[in-house]
C-alpha cells in the first residue's frame, strides 16, 4: 500500500487538544484563560460547545448508544480563537509548563525510594486529592531504525477478510455508503465483480446444479465460513439434485414474486451496505442471475474410527449470490476440518487385556451389562 505525499503539520499542544475533545462541563479541567473560548457567549468558537444537541438513535435503544450530532471542530479556527483572545499569554508558568512539549516520563510506584509525590492537579469528584510516591525518569521514544519509507507491507492473518485483488478492477466514486450507521460522505473504494452468467437457460442452470450443489462452498466473499449447496435458484426455476440427477423445477407466480425482491436488492446491498450488518458494502457485482440457497455449517463431528466427518448446519438457510462463492478451501489447499481422514483400526485405539466399560445395549445371562467393567479378550 503506497501513500501520497502529504504536508506535515504540527501536533497539538496539550491544551489545544483538550480543547477540541472537552464538553463545556469539563471546562474546569482546562485553565482559566482557556475556559473563556468553552463558556463566554462572545467566544468566535461558541458553537464547537452547544449545551443541547440532538442525538441520531439510529435504530438504538439507549442515549449513549446514538450518535451526538455536534459540529466538527475546525483547529484553524481554534488556533486563531486563542491568539485573538491572547490565552497563552495569560498562563501562568506552571500552566506553560503544562502546555509545552518535554520528553515522555516513565512513573513508577516506589514507597521507598520515591523522591516525587504525583497530585491530582483539579478538583474532582469522582478522584479526590491524593498523593502517591514514585520514581520518574525520563523516557526517549526510540528513533527508527533502516531506511524510512512511505510503503506499507501487508499480510493478512489467519481468518482474516482478505479478498485477492488481482484480475480485478478498482475504482472510486461517492456512493453513500453505510458506514458504522450512517451515510458516508467521502468516496469509496469499489471492488467491481461482474457476473458472467447472462442469460441463464435451463441447461445451463442444470450444469451449475449438477457442479455446485450437494457441495461445500466458501461465503462471504473473502471470508472462511463455509455453507451447503442446496439447491440454485433463477428468476424463473429451482434446480437441486435428486439422488443422482439434477431436478429442474418451475417457480410459481408466489415464489417468483418472492425471489424477485431478493435478487432486485442484493446488488444494493452489496454496494451500499446495510444497517447492522458488518463487512458489506463496497462491491459492484452487476445484476444478479442466480442464486444459491445456502445451509451455513455451524459446527463438525468426526468419526474417530472411520475418519469421515458429519456437519452441523444451520436450521435456516440463506440466499448468496452464486457468482461470489468459491470452493470449500482457501489458496493452499482444502481446509482441513472439511476433509474425511483416513479410516483408523481399531486395533490401534485398544489391545488385547485392556480396560472397559459396557456402555451399549444388551443383556448377559438374564442380567443387563450397561455400566459393568471387564476386560477386552479378543477383538476381531
Amino acid at each position: 500500500m503506497i501513500y501520497q505525499p502529504f504536508v506535515l503539520g504540527k501536533p497539538f499542544t496539550p491544551f489545544l487538544q483538550q480543547l477540541g475533545c472537552l464538553p463545556p462541563l469539563s471546562a474546569p479541567i482546562l485553565p482559566k484563560a482557556y475556559q473563556r473560548l468553552v463558556l463566554d457567549e462572545d467566544s468566535p468558537i461558541i458553537q464547537f460547545y452547544p449545551t443541547t444537541f440532538s442525538i441520531d438513535m439510529n435504530d438504538k435503544v439507549n442515549p449513549w448508544e446514538g450518535v451526538n450530532l455536534i459540529p466538527f471542530i475546525d483547529d484553524y479556527k481554534l488556533r486563531n480563537a486563542i491568539r485573538e483572545f491572547g490565552c497563552d499569554a495569560q498562563l501562568t508558568d506552571a500552566e506553560k509548563a503544562r502546555n509545552s512539549f518535554r520528553p515522555a516520563s516513565l512513573y513508577s510506584f516506589d514507597s521507598i525510594f520515591g523522591k516525587q509525590t504525583v497530585r491530582m492537579l483539579f478538583q474532582s469528584t469522582l478522584f479526590p486529592p491524593f498523593g502517591c510516591p514514585v520514581f520518574r525518569q525520563d523516557y526517549v521514544i526510540p528513533a527508527p531504525q533502516g531506511k524510512q519509507e512511505t510503503v506499507i507491507h501487508c499480510s493478512a492473518l489467519p481468518g482474516s477478510f482478505f479478498i485477492p485483488l488481482r484480475q480485478r478492477t478498482i475504482t472510486e466514486d461517492h456512493i453513500g455508503i453505510v458506514s458504522t450507521g450512517r451515510v458516508s460522505k467521502h468516496a469509496t473504494v469499489i471492488l467491481n465483480i461482474p457476473n458472467k452468467l447472462v442469460n441463464v437457460s435451463v441447461q445451463l442452470l442444470s450444469t451449475l446444479a449438477s457442479n455446485s450443489c450437494d457441495k461445500v462452498v466458501q461465503y462471504p466473499l473473502g471470508h472462511h465460513r463455509y455453507a451447503y449447496v442446496n439447491s440454485l435458484y433463477t428468476r424463473t426455476h429451482r434446480a437441486f439434485l435428486e439422488e443422482d440427477h439434477v431436478e429442474i423445477e418451475e417457480l410459481t407466480n408466489e415464489e417468483m414474486e418472492s425471489l424477485t425482491a431478493v435478487f432486485d436488492r442484493m446488488p444494493h446491498n452489496a454496494l451500499v451496505g446495510k444497517n447492522n450488518v458488518i463487512g458489506l458494502g463496497g462491491m459492484n457485482i452487476g445484476d444478479v442471475t442466480v442464486l444459491a440457497e445456502l445451509y451455513p455449517i455451524i459446527g463438525s463431528q468426526r468419526d474417530p474410527t472411520s475418519g469421515e466427518v458429519e456437519f452441523r448446519y444451520a436450521c435456516d438457510s440463506i440466499f448468496y449470490p452464486y457468482h461470489l462463492l468459491s470452493a470449500g478451501g482457501n489458496q493452499t489447499g482444502m481446509d482441513q476440518r472439511l476433509c474425511a481422514l483416513p479410516s483408523i483400526p481399531l486395533t490401534s485405539l485398544v489391545g488385547e487385556n485392556s480396560p472397559c466399560v459396557f456402555i451399549g445395549p444388551g443383556e448377559f445371562q438374564g442380567k443387563k451389562l450397561i455400566g459393568y467393567g471387564g476386560f477386552i479378550k479378543s477383538i476381531d
